[in-house]
């Protein structure tokens, strides 16, 4: 069943007629989320889709025909929200401190801050996914966006070809799709983008790929040995991926974090979704805690607190069914 808020951009915006300055429901939520701020060399921006939103990600699918200016609606700028969009078919042109095009076939990553300038070519048609930098990192398994933003990946074959089916595949199945499904949406794309970043970096010898590589090496490390306290710390982790101590505490800031702050985020993930999953109901939450290598249950159910704003038994009984 569709949510009152899907049916009324359904009902409201499809093929809407966007005048200067006006900015609909449809495109408010949509998009950037985005505002019009004037067209060129047009009375008047076409514009309509449809948008669909399940938790924190969101799925759009998209037409317009214009040249037009563009900004995040959102005040502040949502910096933290980024936009994986697939071009499906026309094309455009956009201005982003630098000139950048999609065209058919090609998917782009960009951030949802600033004012973007936009011109189309044609019928534009597109599919995007929103969510926030937080939750894609997640998916992929940390480190950075940086170096396929802006960047045009060709979705004839390999991975990316995976990837724009399965964008593709979430969208055909919207109708039965719910908002606790968002996770379900992210972990397969983020997988897909983790194969890409990694394909791009094989042929790259920079230190910020030699850091991103060893960063998921490190992210691996950790997940295969978070219930081992005793085992899993740098020191321990460095030994076994065959590299200094000071060599994984530098690749880790370089991706803007710390050995504790990583297993800290994996444990609390991992407890997460090991409240929610049937396959552990049966367990008790100290068992569970124990098993992502919290031994102190205070110090699980604070901090436990702190990532997710409630408790963990209340996590766990919100993720029953009725």
């Amino acid at each position: 069943m569709k949510s009152p808020e899907t049916a009324h951009a359904e009902a409201a915006d499809s093929a809407t007629l966007v005048r200067p300055g006006e900015a609909t429901q449809f495109t408010r939520l949509a998009l950037v989320p985005m505002t019009f701020l004037h067209q060129r060399g047009h009375a008047a921006i076409r514009a309509g889709g449809e948008y669909h939103r399940f938790g924190e990600v969101s799925l759009t699918h998209m037409w317009s025909r214009g040249q037009y200016e563009a900004r995040a609606a959102d005040l502040p700028l949502r910096s933290d929200q980024y936009l994986i969009t697939l071009c499906l078919s026309g094309g455009c042109e956009l201005q982003k401190r630098s000139h950048f095009a999609l065209h058919a076939n090609q998917a782009m990553i960009m951030p949802c801050d600033g004012v973007h300038g936009f011109s189309t070519t044609g019928d534009l048609e597109t599919l995007s996914l929103r969510t926030s930098a937080a939750s894609l990192l997640r998916a992929i398994g940390g480190g950075t966006l940086a170096p396929l933003l802006y960047t045009p990946i060709e979705t004839a074959q390999g991975l990316p070809r995976v990837l724009a089916d399965t964008m593709s595949s979430f969208w055909k199945s919207r109708n039965t799709l719910m908002a606790g499904d968002a996770m379900n949406i992210l972990m397969p794309i983020g997988s897909f983008l983790r194969g890409i970043f990694e394909e791009k970096f094989k042929y790259t010898a920079s230190a910020a790929a030699a850091s991103q590589s060893l960063h998921w090496r490190i992210r691996e490390d950790i997940l295969s040995h978070m219930g081992q306290p005793d085992i899993c710390s740098a020191a321990c982790a460095a030994k076994r991926l065959g590299r200094s101590p000071r060599a994984v505490h530098a690749a880790l800031r370089e991706m803007g974090t710390s050995f504790s702050n990583l297993a800290m985020d994996i444990r609390l993930s991992q407890a997460a979704r090991l409240l929610r999953s049937p396959l552990s109901g049966h367990q008790s939450i100290t068992a569970l805690a124990l098993a992502v290598g919290f031994e102190d249950m205070s110090h699980f159910s604070r901090r436990f607190r702190q990532r997710f704003g409630q408790s963990p038994r209340a996590y766990r009984d919100a993720g029953r069914p009725d």
